[in-house]
């Protein structure tokens, strides 16, 4: 598979890390804790601050909409494919579809930590306001994901291509995405 390669990328695409390059496995990184940490925060300070562990009902109703926008993925990922932020925002065409879903990503892990704050702070105190602050989190953590993925794939076809062999590049593109 990698005897069609010289020596300096052979070692690069065997490395996940250098083959999606760091930016986009800090990027990946940054996602996870996006994903993981809400959910910690969120139970340990605003459910268990409320009392909901009383009401198992409310509980499970909160966390079915909060996992609802991933539901959305698909029309998340043609969001950042097909939307350019920056040509709406700044006047300024991305050059590429990897820029456009940069900005996604960025604007959604902004928007993930900023739904953070009112929650670190104190300010949720009812239920009410626990859906206004995970909710538009979700949100922005399912675009985030879904701009992720969308990047990961088209990394994954880049390296297909540059192999000779269908299946080493259908590995490759594999190896990539996982």
């Amino acid at each position: 598979m990698w005897a069609s390669l010289g020596p300096p990328q052979r070692a690069r695409w065997r490395d996940p890390a250098a083959a999606i390059g760091r930016h986009l496995a800090c990027v990946i990184l940054l996602n996870a804790f996006a994903l993981t940490l809400p959910l910690t925060s969120v139970d340990l300070l605003a459910v268990r601050g409320l009392g909901l562990e009383q009401h198992p009902e409310e509980l499970n109703a909160f966390y079915a909409a909060r996992f609802a926008p991933s539901m959305l993925s698909a029309f998340f990922g043609f969001l950042s494919d097909a939307v350019d932020l920056r040509a709406h925002c700044c006047g300024v065409r991305s050059p590429s579809r990897l820029a456009r879903r940069a900005t996604w990503m960025v604007g959604g892990l902004l928007g993930s930590a900023a739904t953070l704050l009112p929650i670190t702070l104190g300010m949720v105190t009812s239920i009410g306001r626990l859906y206004a602050v995970c909710i538009p989190g979700a949100v922005c953590i399912a675009l985030t994901t879904a701009a992720l993925e969308g990047m990961l794939v088209q990394k994954g076809r880049a390296l297909a291509l540059l192999l000779p062999s269908g299946v080493d590049g259908a590995r490759a593109r594999s190896a990539v995405q996982a």
